[in-house]
């Protein structure tokens, strides 16, 4: 744990992710999809001065600026900075004495305009009996229920409207959305023609979530998040106004100075930007693309090292061909099967496209025919989501390449006229 320079320790988390990504989807039977969407996450906002950093010219530039990176990318929160300290240490890097100390979260906060706004929060006999007072649960409708396994483990996510039970200025306030997490969930069971009613307890280490008639989440933690405007008029929300601190608008959370790039590091970060935003479409449980969530893992392994030593190459032209032999390399270890992929991505991310960028798109093989794939009757199921709209699945199946023990994950779109019936009871052991 001696090595503590910010630059290393920056590509390193890059590197992490990308390993972390690696396991998640390796096996369809393991899926983590919300571990998927966390890391990827980070990368939204974090490639660019990623680059940026690597990018300076002296290597006392290159800490500077990645210091500065750090501590900005862990100030989103007390769960980021926690991620980055436990990434960086995998990786062989002391991270905590880089960052600052971050404030844990509240119950509650005020926004800009001084009203007080609830925190996602901890479902304990208080909360439930607090949104037993301020809304209508046994009238409150299911606007959309998930269950996923997360690993090995099930986790339910559940979204209910409800009528308040306190007075809101005006006749024409939309209905609140209360939105739930039940993690280690050990039963599951709703039917899309039973979805009003819900009632909630907390007791004996356990959440409940009865649904309807029948329906029921049963796990072992959960938490709540109320989206509602008018919360501050409410019981809870009244109480909270009176002790929370006033509202200061402070740069607390100052982006880092943004530093122009070169061409081909423009390129190559916006190509691992790209791929990083490719990932995180598996927030929506209907837009996962198993085989190219493995081919895109695979192909950006190591990215973060290889960013760090193309940057510390001596000279802005050594860099610059440094950072283009990246995309080169990146696009040949994709193959065949991500020549689309990077085709797509390599026009889009920098205009105008550069004279190499375009040979070198000039140079992938045609776009062979796509086979279409049987569709999938049987497997094990991974997830199950409920809308008014449209219910999704996924499901786990042998791989259909010869030799490849890891099972494939595919997206299902249920049928309208079936219904929607979910019992984790018929589900396989994890």
């Amino acid at each position: 744990m001696a090595r503590t320079s910010a630059m290393a320790a920056f590509g390193s988390l890059l590197d992490r992710s990308l390993v972390q990504i690696q396991e998640a989807v390796a096996d369809a039977r393991r899926f983590d999809r919300l571990t998927v969407v966390d890391v990827s996450d980070v990368w939204d906002n974090n490639t660019f001065p990623l680059f940026q950093c690597a990018s300076a010219g002296t290597r006392w530039g290159r800490e500077r600026r990645a210091r500065a990176a750090l501590r900005w990318m862990a100030e989103l929160g007390a769960s980021r900075r926690a991620w980055m300290v436990e990434q960086g240490a995998s990786a062989g890097f002391a991270l905590d004495s880089l960052l600052d100390p971050v404030e844990t979260g509240r119950a509650f906060f005020r926004d800009s305009r001084g009203k007080v706004r609830p925190s996602r929060t901890a479902l304990t006999g208080e909360t439930v009996g607090a949104l037993a007072g301020d809304y209508d649960l046994r009238g409150a409708e299911v606007r959309q229920i998930m269950v996923e396994r997360v690993g090995t483990r099930l986790r339910a996510s559940l979204i209910l409207t409800a009528e308040r039970c306190y007075a809101v200025p005006g006749d024409s306030a939309s209905p609140a959305e209360l939105r739930f997490s039940v993690e280690d969930l050990v039963a599951g069971r709703f039917d899309a023609d039973d979805g009003t009613g819900a009632v909630l307890s907390c007791a004996n280490g356990e959440i409940s979530v009865r649904l309807g008639r029948r329906g029921l989440l049963l796990g072992g933690s959960g938490s709540v998040y109320i989206d509602d405007h008018s919360w501050h008029l409410s019981k809870a929300g009244r109480a909270a106004d009176a002790i929370a601190p006033p509202f200061v608008r402070s740069d607390a959370r100052p982006r880092p100075k943004r530093h122009a790039l070169g061409e081909s590091a423009q390129v190559a970060a916006g190509v691992v930007h790209w791929a990083m935003l490719s990932i995180r479409m598996v927030r929506f449980a209907q837009c996962v693309d198993h085989p190219l969530l493995r081919s895109l893992a695979r192909t950006f392994a190591g990215a973060g090292t290889a960013v760090v030593a193309a940057g510390a190459a001596f000279g802005a032209g050594r860099r610059e061909r440094r950072f283009r032999e990246l995309v080169v390399h990146w696009a040949g270890r994709g193959g065949p099967g991500l020549a689309p992929w990077f085709a797509e991505a390599l026009t889009t991310v920098r205009e105008p496209v550069p004279g190499w960028v375009e040979e070198l798109v000039g140079s992938f093989p045609p776009v062979a025919d796509q086979e279409v794939e049987p569709a999938v009757t049987a497997g094990e199921v991974r997830l199950a989501k409920f809308t008014a709209d449209a219910t999704v699945f996924h499901m786990a199946s042998p791989s259909a390449v010869e030799g490849d023990a890891a099972w494939d994950l595919h997206v299902v779109p249920g049928k309208a006229d079936e219904g929607f019936h979910l019992d984790t009871t018929t589900w396989a052991p994890g």
